[in-house]
């Protein structure tokens, strides 16, 4: 693999399909989808798509008519069953497009509405004991990564990023995968197959959140690391900004990971390609 993906994630007002055909008339076939509008014509369509681009697909996609929060750690019955039959979907979908790789988020320790994503979620949520939140979370795994196998589909386990508002909140983290011990944990535990996906802008917020040093823990998993999310931020909140010269964990990559997928948000499509080559310039000029 060793690809450099552009994310759709920061057009979240347009379609994927809308977003993949723009970025393909600019030259970019690297493209992984995430978020976006519903759309009913979307497995209709992708086919055409798939044959001349390199996509994969990134948890909450493609997004279904109704909105709900993937959550493999849910300890609501209907919210779990949602979230299980949703990655087995993308599975099947990217299965029948030839795509062999699959990512998605780390459970949760509370059951948020999806419009409380990127904000300080209300404390009235209860929250589920972190042993219990753990044991759901790897027997999901375990059983979509038993069907991802069958399916040649490599899943990719992403880090969460806790705000110190979140933290603050509750007391307590309720991010699963957000610290270096449950990475660490994860790395021992997880099934066969399954891959490590750090987003280096989730580390550096939890890190400061958590006090521990990103940069120490990025290079300690370094070789248990299969691919990254790339963007920065000033260590507070998840903001997705552009990444420079001077970005904190460039000398950390592991430059033999599967793929690397930029996410920029609120960019143009020459800024985004200029974001391409200055990755693809520190890790393979």
């Amino acid at each position: 693999m060793k690809r450099i993906n552009i994310s759709t994630g920061g057009f979240k007002s347009h379609t994927a399909l809308e977003i993949v055909a723009k970025l393909i008339t600019n030259n970019i076939q690297n493209i992984e989808l995430s978020g976006g509008k519903y759309d009913p014509f979307f497995e209709k369509n992708i086919l055409s798509f798939s044959k001349i681009a390199n996509l994969s697909f990134h948890n909450y996609f493609p997004p279904p008519e109704k909105s709900f929060v993937l959550n493999l750690a849910s300890s609501d019955d209907e919210i779990r069953k949602r979230s299980i039959n949703h990655v087995i979907k993308a599975i099947d979908l990217s299965y029948s497009l030839g795509i062999k790789e699959y990512s998605i988020h780390a459970g949760f320790r509370i059951d948020p509405k999806a419009s409380d994503l990127g904000k300080t979620v209300s404390s009235n949520k209860k929250l589920i004991p972190l042993e219990k939140s753990k044991e759901m979370f790897y027997k999901n795994l375990y059983e979509i990564s038993i069907y991802a196998k069958k399916k040649n589909v490599t899943l990719y386990i992403e880090n969460n990023v806790v705000t110190k508002s979140n933290f603050n909140a509750f007391g307590e983290n309720p991010f699963l995968l957000s610290s270096l011990y449950e990475l660490e944990e994860f790395i021992n535990n997880k099934p066969s197959g399954v891959k490590l996906l750090i987003d280096v802008a989730h580390l550096k917020v939890s890190a400061n959140t958590l006090k521990f040093s990103p940069s120490l823990t990025i290079n300690k998993l370094k070789n248990n690391i299969s691919a990254y999310h790339l963007s920065d931020n000033e260590g507070l909140q998840d903001t997705n900004d552009e990444l420079n010269c001077n970005s904190w964990f460039w000398e950390y990559l592991n430059k033999d990971a599967d793929f690397f997928t930029i996410e920029v948000y609120k960019q143009s499509i020459d800024s985004l390609r200029d974001q391409y080559n200055l990755v693809n310039n520190y890790l393979f000029g």
